[in-house]
């Protein structure tokens, strides 16, 4: 072969294998794409339209990572969070980050099993404004997003002022960015946000942080249930998350460092196509200009790499560092008491709070346990919710046990705490003392009852042959429903409607009351709306509980016979039921200037005759049960 032939060959032959090694590939893998939807929506610095146009943030760039490396192809379809939500109920969607777990979200769409974020809630009031305690809400309107964690979910603010009886407004909005706004026009009084869009945009509004924070919550990749591609996505997310989160110096501390702190990434995302054609170019340089260069300049780009880990390394000791400081300023400065224990239920951290309640220093709790701190009962209690928790369990509960002999009464959330790879190392909890909120409630009650009592002995004035009557219904109204197992407060309401059910008789002549014989049809209408009467009388009460409710509806009938109102069966309470039964009872049991007392035989006639009809058959049998003595109906 002559040596201008030789020298074609040799070109062609190049041509060739740049064309299989660099090109088909490209080629092979667009055409075989997978086509992945995503939901987006405004949420900087995590996720956000940038000037330009263009979208960026933490959330898109490890996805388009993750995409590079699976040869997947993107579509991104903005809108709302509400709207994302939404989506991917209805599998118009495939994925939506940034998605705080719920076990009631966990019940609509699939979640990653890696974690991405760790995030919490704060906060903010317009300047100038002060708000020390959830307490201080009281009156207050307050900005949040649409259907997000923190407006709705488990421990959010919606659920925080309900338990602690926090009287405020929620104003919805499309985005954090809204909220900020708000604040900053005066609109509303507060407003809540996760901690990153908070930390980088506070000092862009006239917003002032405070130090009431709360939800910790995982942010993960969800997915729609009703898509095929889910299974694969959730598994190549999962194993690109786990290799990156083992891996120092993976672009997903990159992103961390560029999106979440204040330094900027200094290595760009090389995708899986560049990244070979890059290899393949880098090879066939070797081969036609041989090794050595390539290795000398390997030596220089490994020692310049050396030295940007190095300085990375710095940085992100130093975001760290930052971030603890901050996590102690909130620790060591929150009025409740937070504290941390191991799998052995010993405490291994516990702030100033939890040292003013127990009168120890830090250093002296460390090690301790329940049984240390708390009387054996009380600690038996504490070590079976501790272990719930360590099952997996978040608890949310009130109760008072006594502490050094001192009874207080808290408020008490416990989560359980998990290591990278989601075993649970130990338990997180934060206890509030609400002894003065269930004290003051507890005085509250008795003057409610005091009054009701008055009351009811003013009716008695008037009407000498019920002597007894309400004080009667009353007292076997409580005795049911503790039967039935309702709480203490409800059993206060329902005790106080029994002592006022006939207040409405005030109203009614004494000489109708006390006539003897029978009564005129137009005597008994006048009777028969003292129910109207006394709702009149107790509508304007604010009454913790329904109790005009219970006196105007006391007569009426699950059948829908009674009066004033004719209700039926779903329309009347447990209350007016319990009543309704107890007032028919003693009714029927006591002298009456018109009749004589009934006999207790017919008193149970008539309730068998009417159980389930006329009244709640629960009800019936366990006032037979206290009538016979422990017989009952079926």
């Amino acid at each position: 072969m002559k040596k201008g032939n030789l020298k074609g060959y040799f070109a062609r032959l190049l041509c060739l294998t740049l064309f299989y090694v660099v090109i088909f590939p490209a080629i092979t893998s667009a055409d075989n794409a997978t086509t992945v939807t995503i939901g987006i929506y405004e949420n900087p610095p995590k996720i956000f339209s940038d000037a330009e146009g263009a979208l960026a943030g933490f959330w898109p760039d490890i996805l388009r990572y993750i995409a590079a490396e699976e040869g997947w192809k993107i579509e991104w379809l903005h809108g709302t969070w509400a709207q994302g939500l939404e989506r991917l109920e209805k599998n118009d969607i495939d994925i939506l980050p940034d998605t705080g777990f719920t076990e009631r979200r966990a019940e609509k769409f699939a979640f990653s099993s890696e974690t991405v974020l760790l995030s919490w809630t704060r906060l903010y009031v317009r300047q100038g404004e002060e708000i020390d305690s959830m307490l201080d809400l009281e009156g207050k309107t307050i900005g949040a997003l649409t259907k997000s964690v923190n407006l709705d979910g488990p421990q959010g603010i919606k659920e925080i002022t309900r338990e602690f009886e926090i009287n405020c407004t929620f104003i919805e909005m499309d985005s954090y960015v809204e909220v900020f706004e708000a604040l900053d026009n005066g609109s509303i009084d507060a407003g809540i946000t996760n901690k990153d869009f908070g930390n980088a945009y506070e000092a862009q509004y006239a917003v002032k942080k405070t130090a009431i924070i709360f939800q910790p919550i995982r942010l993960q990749f969800a997915f729609s249930k009703g898509s095929s591609l889910t299974p694969h996505l959730i598994e190549r997310i999962d194993y690109h998350l786990k290799k990156l989160k083992a891996d120092g110096n993976s672009i997903y501390y990159q992103l961390l460092e560029k999106w979440l702190t204040v330094e900027p990434i200094e290595k760009p995302i090389i995708s899986r196509q560049v990244l070979w054609i890059l290899i393949s170019l880098g090879g066939l340089t070797f081969v036609l200009f041989g090794g050595s260069f390539i290795l000398r300049a390997r030596v220089r780009s490994k020692t310049r790499e050396l030295r940007q880990q190095i300085a990375k390394r710095q940085r992100v000791e130093k975001a760290l560092r930052k971030s603890e400081e901050q996590f102690r300023a909130i620790f060591e400065t929150a009025q409740d008491s937070i504290f941390i224990k191991d799998r052995t239920l010993k405490y291994t951290q516990a702030n100033p709070a939890m040292e003013k309640l127990f009168k120890l220093p830090s250093s002296k709790l460390i090690g301790l346990t329940d049984e240390d701190l708390f009387s054996e009962e009380a600690a038996s209690h504490i070590r079976e919710v501790d272990s719930r928790v360590l099952g997996g369990e978040i608890i949310d509960e009130r109760h008072a046990k006594p502490v050094k002999g001192i009874p207080y009464t808290f408020h008490l959330i416990k989560v359980p705490m998990r290591d990278s790879s989601g075993e649970i190392i130990g338990l997180c909890g934060i206890a509030r003392d609400i002894t003065e909120q269930v004290r003051v409630k507890e005085k509250l009650e008795r003057s409610f009852l005091q009054l009701a009592e008055a009351a009811s002995r003013a009716m008695e004035a008037q009407d000498p042959y019920t002597v007894g009557h309400q004080w009667q219904v009353a007292k076997l109204a409580k005795e049911i429903g503790e039967k039935m197992g309702l709480d203490q407060d409800r059993l206060s309401g329902i005790y106080i409607g029994g002592l006022l059910h006939d207040i409405g008789k005030l109203a009614v002549p004494s000489e109708i009351l006390t006539q003897p014989g029978k009564l005129s049809k137009e005597e008994w209408g006048i009777i028969r709306s003292h129910p109207q009467r006394g709702y009149e009388i107790l509508k304007e009460t604010d009454f913790p509980w329904p109790v005009a409710d219970m006196t105007l509806h006391h007569h009426e009938r699950l059948d829908g016979s009674g009066y004033p109102d004719g209700l039926k069966d779903g329309e009347l309470s447990l209350e007016v039921r319990i009543l309704g039964v107890c007032d028919v009872v003693d009714a029927m049991s006591s002298d009456r200037p018109y009749r004589p007392a009934r006999p207790q035989k017919m008193v149970i006639e008539e309730l068998l005759s009417g159980r389930g009809t006329k009244y709640d058959g629960k009800v019936v049998d366990i006032m037979l049960e206290i009538l016979e003595g422990g017989t009952a109906t079926g």
